[in-house]
Order: structure tokens, then C-alpha cells, then sequence
């Protein structure tokens, strides 16, 4: 992923970049509507006005990708980094939290802290894929994070079962009525319809693919192990060289891949990386998935971030009907994909059941 120059960029697009920076903004779009560009770019654009500007996302791969593409001309940090440290510098202790969760703060405690201290840290912040960070944040960080805030999020893309927050959550925090994205320009229109074949919203529509982005039709490849599966996408790679990413359920499996695979291509100068959220702190810089290599991670790492090719191994085992929660995450996962995408089923094989889960042969290679 690379900033676009101006002249690149849609009408709907400019239009929120161009947003004053001393107004508050909300933006809704779908998947590969750009968001996380914009949100990039207007970070910049923020802070070579002098004005002190931070860009949170939910998680690190996402926080460095935003570093990267901002060049560090302004402050990027997890939301979970960003509010402990303002915490501990306004207040000099730890922040509040609850006695079961080191990750769920409590709130009350914390707003009323800051009704003796209400002075923004920063002029501008800016909050990527806003849809999985807490609702209570929003109350807070519009009132005392920054003298004024924009907002990305699409909540189709949510992956939290309960730490998120719903366009209502925002809008009510309070922020400005939301201004849609309506293209996706990331996704080849076959990606794109195994993706919409998730998407459940009325609010917020799939986003229209240009007519010339067209590609290859998705396949779901079965595998009985590990060392297959891992041979498969190794030669891809070999004779295709792009940048690939490896979505899989957990970090065993996410660990075993990276085991196999590094033997595999031992001896060649191809970049190889394993990213999950329990990697330590940093090392997530080391890793430029623009970059032609293969990148495996878990699901819950995966977010704002794409891929030439995407080997989604993290199907749904429901034997029925998808939950919303599963939808929205199958909706997410696949649109990480920009020219090629494999669904992996195996190594333990879906059921007749599970696979009526997924599109069928009009949409999905079998």
C-alpha cells in the first residue's frame, strides 16, 4: 500500500480530505474505500499545519503500516497505548482498569478524573478502523483527546464480540453526521463478490468496483496437512512473487506455518514473517508487507491491511447459519485480498453442512 498523489483520488475522497482540520469529521466505507489512506494523508496534511496530530488504530501491524505511509510526520500509537500513557502523564499513576481485564478500562473513573483536567493533549486525532475500539472511548477522546477528532470505521468490519462500537456509538459521542465512501478500490470484482456474499448492512452498502478491475474467480482448495498446504503457497510464491498473506485461526497454527514454510524457502533471500498479537512490542516494524514476501498472521492482526494474494485459512465451523459476528468477520478477512484469493479448507475437512457457509460454484472455484 502506497499514498496516492492527489490527482489519484476520488471525488469522495477528496472531499474528506480536504475537511478543515478544525472541524470534526466521520467517515463510513466499505472495505478497499480508502479509509485508511485518507486518514493517513489527512494526518499529514494536519500536522504540516504545526498542529500537534496522533493516529490511532486498533492494533500494531496497522499502527506501523500508518507510521510508514505518514512517513512519521505525525504520532501514530494503539488506542491501548495512547490512553494509559495520557493517564499516567496527566495523573502520574496507572490508569483504571477492570480487576479481570488489564484491556477494559473503566471509564466513569476515568472521565471524572478528566473533568479536573480538561485540556486536550493534541489539536487533532485521528481514529482508524473505529469500529473495533471500545464505545466509551469515544465520549472521552472527543471531549478530552484532542480539540477535534475524525472518525474511519465501517462497522460490517467489526471483529470484536464486545469491546466496539456501532456508527450510533460514534455519532452520539458527539460527532458530526457521517459522510459515505462509496468505491472499492482494492478488490478485483470476483474478490469483491465473494466478500458481498457476507455483507449483511443496509446502512452501509458494499462498495462499487471500477468495470476494469477484473480478475480471477476465488477457489476453495482442500489440504489433508500442513506440509501441502504449505508446498502450495511456496511454489505460488516462487513463480508468482507478490506479497501474500496467510490468515489462519490461531497462533499454533500461525507458528506451524511459519515453521514449515521458512524450511521450505531456506537458502533463498525471501522475506518470511509471523505476526500475531502476542509478538513483542516493535518487532511489527520489521515487517513491510508491501513488500513481495509472505506475511502469516491471525485473524485478529489482520485488520486494515492487504495483500496481492490472501490464503485464508480461518473458515467458519458453524454447521448452520452464520452468526452477524462471523459474517462481518468473513466479510473483513476475504476483502483483505487484492488480485487473488484462496479459501483453505483443511486440514481437518468442512462438513456438506459448514461449506453450505460459503459461496457456491458461481462465486467460489471448487
Amino acid at each position: 500500500m502506497n499514498l496516492p498523489n492527489l490527482s489519484d483520488f476520488y471525488p469522495d475522497q477528496i472531499n474528506a480530505l480536504l475537511a478543515p482540520a478544525d472541524e470534526n469529521l466521520f467517515i463510513v466505507g466499505p472495505p478497499g474505500s480508502g479509509k485508511t489512506t485518507i486518514a493517513v494523508q489527512r494526518a499529514k496534511n494536519i500536522s504540516y499545519q504545526g498542529k500537534r496530530t496522533l493516529l490511532i488504530t486498533k492494533n500494531r501491524m496497522l499502527a506501523s503500516l500508518a507510521r510508514k505511509l505518514g512517513e512519521q510526520s505525525f504520532e501514530v500509537m494503539t488506542m491501548n497505548k495512547f490512553v494509559p500513557t495520557d493517564y499516567g502523564i496527566r495523573f502520574n499513576k496507572l490508569i483504571p482498569k477492570s480487576p479481570y481485564n488489564s484491556y477494559q478500562y473503566d471509564w466513569d473513573l476515568i472521565t471524572a478524573h478528566y473533568e479536573h483536567s480538561p485540556t486536550p493533549s493534541y489539536d487533532h486525532i485521528i481514529v482508524d478502523e473505529g469500529q473495533n475500539i471500545p464505545a466509551r472511548f469515544y465520549p472521552w477522546v472527543v471531549k478530552f483527546g484532542a480539540h477535534n477528532v475524525s472518525i474511519f470505521a465501517d462497522e460490517n468490519q467489526t471483529t470484536e464480540n464486545s469491546e466496539h462500537a456501532s456508527l450510533e456509538d460514534i455519532r452520539s459521542a458527539p460527532m458530526p453526521a457521517a459522510k459515505h465512501l462509496i468505491y472499492n478500490h482494492r478488490n478485483t470484482y470476483e474478490i469483491a463478490q465473494v466478500a458481498e456474499f457476507f455483507h449483511r448492512s443496509l446502512r452501509v452498502g458494499a462498495g462499487i468496483v471500477p468495470d476494469e478491475r477484473r480478475g480471477e474467480k476465488p477457489a476453495l482448495v482442500s489440504f489433508d496437512n500442513w506440509e501441502d498446504i504449505s508446498k502450495k503457497i511456496t511454489n505460488r510464491f516462487r513463480n508468482r512473487k507478490s506479497s501474500i498473506g496467510i490468515i489462519v485461526e490461531n497462533i499454533d497454527i500461525a507458528q506451524t506455518l511459519y515453521n514449515i514454510i521458512t524450511r521450505h524457502l531456506h537458502g533463498t533471500t525471501s522475506r518470511i514473517d509471523l505476526y500475531t498479537h502476542r509478538a513483542p512490542e516493535y518487532s511489527e516494524y520489521n515487517i513491510d508487507i508491501s513488500q513481495d514476501g509472505i506475511t502469516i498472521l491471525t485473524s485478529k492482526s489482520v485488520i486494515g491491511l492487504e495483500f496481492d494474494c490472501v490464503y485464508l485459512q480461518d473458515l467458519p465451523r458453524q454447521a448452520n447459519q452464520l452468526s452477524l459476528a462471523t459474517q462481518r468477520r468473513m466479510y473483513m478477512l476475504c476483502a483483505r485480498a487484492k488480485k487473488e484469493l484462496f479459501l483453505i479448507d483443511g486440514p481437518q475437512a468442512l462438513t456438506k453442512a459448514q461449506l453450505t457457509n460459503l459461496p457456491d460454484e458461481n462465486l467460489l472455484t471448487r
